[in-house]
């Protein structure tokens, strides 16, 4: 498009062009005033420029670009803002400074953009808002050449005088102005000037101007063709037409004003400033800014800003993860394998085992992934899982929670039970002291029984692993973990807190009666194992706020897990720390033993960590070193410990059946090759004793019994025994142990046992001590497991944005919406999702992938932010930026604004609808606000709480003349009642095209801010046409959900309802009144809504 009226420029020696087409000299070397917004009290930007002489050319010394309280100051070696340097790119309260194709490019959501060439040449676009608006060197923007520029007080002024009066006055600066200059004859270079324009060019641009201008810079050159001064107002023209929608040829050759490019690109006349790069394969399909000049790629190839190697072929093109690899090379982690291939992600996912976790006590992650905050005084079940198959049992995980010995409001994780196959007499107990019990009775570790087996994997963890499926971390320092990893044949068998396992977040809250709940408290109640506990209520208030103190100390040590400089920054690329940062502030502050529960977290985080491959070393030397200091005698800390063999007894056992196939864990243990005896002291595995039936025998090899069969020697038994063969043993025969004795006789245990086992019971084997038989059950089978089939993988995909622009819902057979600022919501797009692999952001009229196969896998906030560098090559995020802790004089006005949302306003909602998330964005919103005024995006978050409210068939009428205001009546005439407001406007309302209210697709009720009704005489009117009315009881304002209105401060809210009587009625509650008010009889007709 042709926006060659927007734009300002300068360029060579003194030569400048108006917003409006003038084209003038002016030769000053001060600091002049470019443009600038010059209507208003408040200035909303300005440009400055300042032009100095060297090797005897003018160029252009620096530029000064203010927009509201920031300064950029560009020069050649470098920018600053507010006198801070800053790398490039930048971005900062909406303002973006890259370099682009060579130029030094500012663009700012005000609606400005600035490029310098590094060199002579500078230009500013302008939106049209700021039409007839600006002054300066540009000009008033008006439309309108020569008027208000160049005549002033009804005088014409000459460039000169117009020129001076835009200096700007520096302090203790002298700066002399420039006199004016008689024309020189130009006859003699006009008829060289007049060969340069191209006809491309010439239709859209008129060259008489740049045609003047070049004779001007051959007379005041030495008239030779690769003089600056002709190349600057060439290359001038070759960007006007750029920027009016030609092509103008590549008209530069070796001989005439060459450009050198770096690496092996090219120079071009107009190319596409968003240039495809091995990161941003498609940048330039989906750009829509003006082409401009400079050093851009050949055809085929895309710039490698990985490795910096100048312009390959696409297939040459690598990947970065952390560190760089090369097509073809493979990076795995967690769930995922990816492989690069000619720079892209193509990943497939592992069927690798999931992970429900309970944290810190109150703190729980769904097998899918969802996380939420719930504290308990009960027993819960964590896991109700079905068997997979004939072969295995089912089982259930219960965790008991309860408040802290001696803290209010902190939650404690206590004990975990394990039922199998639902037998109450088949029973793990894991408590948070260490102690392990099989029905109740104290059992000693390692432990092994049939398909489980449970050992120390260090001094702070404890591992329980079956040969089923499933597998447990208790970690029980310095405060009780669990984490229950199930492999992916459960997939879709789990019911309980944990969630079920079947990929979709949306579903993870699912009650024991199949209904899907809004908040965790809910959900949490209704799996409590024991119904005679109470439910749990709803804690809202942040412990932080109960003490300085505390809030001074959580926030000193957690801020570790955002310090670029501390040992957990390797991994902020890979695991957000945010959701810990909130976890570790949360637990330190509520927590009766804060440093206990502050370590806890970092233990978490770590293990999170080690799940996605990074392992975090020495995190305990500044904080938590009471617990690596404190080892045993004999004994090391580490915080990689993968044995599952640490003691003598464990090398005795019958069945070595422990794998190392778990996370390393930290804690105290025997260093490699030494284990530990009964005396808790680490020794050689050579004078390990043996270990048989509870008791230590000294006589062994290496910590193993190797005994020889006593058959031979008693193959003749006295009189009247018989020996007894193990191995020639028939179906009927029971063994030794089964011997009848006069301690026996009426026994059935023996009977009992071997009808369970169906099979012979006894058997030779080549390790038994004396005559006796060591009894195993037989009745296991080899658990041979196919790869599962991949499920379908339904809905579960979520994004959303609660401040200004965006919020996006997908899922299987979802309608995406977009909501703009708190004004509603629109429709943009039906999509049918299959599998959550692809995850849309419509943004500004253009969409870009999130998470797709062919990306790697980490869906946290710092991955999705460098994909969506496509069109815009936004600089990497670093860390999540606490605008909170930037801002703190905002922070105390923040929370108390927030908590509307958490308070009485809304809560009938609460329940649907969990207010924690939604506080927390309100709040780091309301701090970070930097445009519109503080209450723009308080109001924004609060209206997107009403919205999900609304969703969820609650609304609340929260807005008042206090607190974010809508004034509908502002648009109405004197005398009229058309534009009304209504929190929960219904999305398909009566009109007299639409009289039946169809909605082709369902939506939810809708905040209706000011929607538009004409009523005249009974009779709608839309457009120019009138509808017949009909007389039938009506709602005036239909709402089919309870309106819940604000307590504090007391409000009234009238709603209208069926008549009844004429008689108002007022419900009073303790701060809110309800006025419902029957409308007047002669108002009963259908009012139908004219948009």
């Amino acid at each position: 498009r042709n926006h060659v009226s927007s734009i300002c420029s300068t360029w060579g020696r003194e030569h400048f062009k108006t917003f409006d087409g003038d084209v003038f000299q002016f030769p000053g070397t001060c600091e002049y005033n470019l443009a600038s917004d010059c209507h208003e009290s408040f200035q909303e930007f300005s440009v400055h420029m300042r032009r100095k002489v060297k090797d005897g050319n003018p160029t252009v010394s620096h530029v000064v670009v203010t927009i509201n309280d920031l300064l950029f100051y560009l020069s050649k070696d470098m920018v600053t803002v507010n006198d801070i340097p800053i790398k490039l790119p930048h971005f900062n309260a909406g303002v973006q400074v890259e370099k682009n194709a060579g130029n030094i490019k500012l663009q700012s959501k005000v609606g400005i953009t600035v490029m310098w060439n590094g060199d002579d040449a500078v230009m500013v676009e302008l939106d049209t808002d700021y039409a007839n608006r600006t002054c300066g060197l540009c000009g008033d923007f008006n439309g309108v050449p020569v008027h208000d520029e160049f005549i002033h007080n009804g005088r014409k002024i000459s460039p000169i005088e117009f020129g001076n009066k835009q200096k700007v006055h520096r302090p203790n600066e002298v700066c002399e102005d420039p006199d004016e200059e008689e024309d020189e004859s130009r006859e003699a270079v006009l008829d060289s000037c007049k060969e340069f324009p191209w006809s491309s060019c010439t239709t859209l641009i008129d060259p008489e101007p740049y045609i003047l201008t070049c004779v001007q810079d051959m007379c005041g050159c030495s008239n030779s063709p690769n003089d600056f001064c002709v190349c600057s107002t060439l290359s001038e023209f070759s960007r006007q037409c750029s920027h009016a929608g030609g092509t103008p040829p590549n008209w530069r050759t070796p001989q005439l004003c060459a450009k050198q490019c770096p690496f092996n690109m090219v120079y071009e006349e107009s190319g596409s400033p968003c240039m495809d790069t091995c990161t941003l394969l498609d940048t330039s399909s989906l750009c829509e800014d003006h082409k401009i000049d400079g050093c851009f790629c050949p055809p085929g190839t895309v710039f490698d800003d990985i490795s910096m190697r100048g312009c390959i072929a696409q297939s040459e093109c690598q990947c970065k993860h952390n560190k760089i690899y090369n097509s073809g090379e493979v990076y795995r982690q967690d769930r995922e394998e990816c492989t690069c291939v000619e720079g892209k992600w193509a990943c497939k996912s592992l069927h690798t085992p999931a992970t429900c976790a309970v944290e810190e006590g109150s703190h729980v992650t769904t097998f899918d992934g969802k996380t939420y905050t719930f504290h308990g005084d009960c027993y819960y079940t964590l896991a109700k899982v079905e068997s997979k198959d004939k072969a295995s049992p089912k089982f259930t995980i219960l965790v008991q929670l309860v408040p802290c010995a001696n803290q209010e409001f902190d939650t404690c994780l206590k004990g975990l039970k394990i039922v199998l196959n639902n037998d109450r007499n088949n029973v793990l107990m894991f408590t948070s002291d260490g102690t392990v019990k099989q029905n109740m009775q104290t059992v000693s570790l390692p432990y092994n029984s049939g398909d489980i087996n449970i050992f120390h994997a260090s001094s702070f963890h404890i591992m329980l692993q079956t040969s089923f499926g499933l597998q447990i971390q208790i970690q029980h320092v310095p405060v009780m973990q669990v984490y229950v990893s199930l492999d992916q044949s459960y997939r879709a068998k789990t019911r309980g807190l944990c969630g079920n396992f079947n990929m979709v977040l949306s579903d993870d809250m699912k009650t024991p009666q199949g209904i899907v709940e809004g908040t965790a408290l809910t959900f949490s109640n209704s799996w409590k194992a024991n119904y005679m506990c109470p439910d749990r209520e709803e804690r809202l208030e942040d412990p932080c706020s109960l003490s300085v103190e505390n809030e001074w100390y959580a926030k000193h040590w957690c801020a570790l897990l955002l310090s670029p400089d501390s040992s957990f920054a390797q991994c902020r690329s890979v695991v957000d720390p945010e959701l810990y940062y909130k976890r570790c502030t949360y637990a330190s502050c509520n927590c009766e033993k804060s440093e206990d529960c502050l370590c806890a977290v970092f233990s978490s985080y770590a293990r999170a960590c080690a799940s996605k491959g990074v392992f975090l070393e020495d995190w305990r030397e500044k904080v938590c070193d009471k617990y690596s200091r404190n080892c045993p005698a004999s004994q090391i800390f580490s915080y990689q410990h993968q044995r599952c063999q640490l003691t003598c007894r464990s090398l005795g056992s019958v069945q070595q059946s422990c794998i190392s196939d778990f996370l390393p864990v930290d804690g105290c243990s025997c260093p490699d090759g030494l284990y530990l005896n009964e005396n808790g002291i680490c020794i050689p595995k050579a004078k390990c004793p043996c270990y048989h039936n509870d008791v230590y025998i000294n006589v062994c090899n290496n910590g193993m019994l190797h005994c020889h069969s006593w058959r031979a020697r008693s193959s003749t038994c006295p009189s009247p025994k018989q020996f007894f063969n193990c191995s020639a043993a028939g179906s009927g025969d029971l063994g030794l142990h089964c011997a009848p004795t006069c301690l026996n006789l009426d026994s059935d245990d023996c009977l009992a046992f071997s009808m369970m086992a169906k099979i012979p019971v006894c058997k030779e084997i080549s390790a038994h001590v004396s005559t006796m038989a060591i009894f195993m059950p037989l009745d296991q089978k080899s658990q041979s497991s196919a790869t599962p089939v991949p499920a379908k993988v339904e809905a579960g995909c979520a994004a959303r944005k609660n401040a200004h622009k965006l919020a996006l819902f997908m899922g299987v057979a979802t309608t995406i919406h977009l909501i703009s600022k708190h004004m509603g919501l629109m429709e943009i797009v039906p999509m049918l999702l299959e599998r959550c692999v692809v995850c849309v952001e419509i943004l500004m009229g253009w969409t870009e992938r999130l998470h797709h196969p062919g990306s790697s896998g980490s869906k946290q906030s710092f991955r999705f932010r460098k994909q969506l560098e496509s069109v815009k090559q936004l600089p990497d995020v670093d860390t999540n930026a606490d605008p909170c802790g930037a801002k703190p004089n905002r922070h105390h006005w923040a929370t108390m604004m927030c908590s509307i949302i958490t308070g009485n306003t809304f809560k009938h909602c609460h329940n649907k609808v969990a207010p924690q998330p939604y506080y927390e964005n309100c709040v780091k919103d309301s701090c970070a606000c930097d445009s519109g005024g503080d209450c723009e995006c308080f109001c924004s978050a609060v209206a997107a709480y009403a919205q999900a409210c609304n969703e969820a068939s609650v609304c609340v009428a929260w807005r008042t003349p206090e607190i974010c205001p809508v004034f509908c009546d502002y648009y109405n005439n004197p005398g009229e009642c058309k534009w009304h407001y209504n929190p929960c406007h219904k999305p398909c309302y009566k009109t007299c095209l639409n009289p039946e209210e169809n909605c082709s697709k369902p939506l939810p009720n809708l905040e209706g801010m000011c929607y538009y009704a004409i009523c005249r005489n009974a009779t709608v009117i839309f457009e120019n046409e009138t509808c017949i009315s009909t007389t039938v009881p009506t709602t005036t304002i239909a709402t089919t959900t309870p309106v819940t209105t604000p307590t504090e401060p007391p409000t009234t809210t009238t709603v209208y309802t069926t008549p009844q009587t004429q008689t108002p009625t007022t419900t009073a509650t303790s701060a809110t009144t309800t006025t419902y008010i029957t409308p007047p009889n002669e108002s009963t007709t259908t009012l139908y809504y004219n948009m």
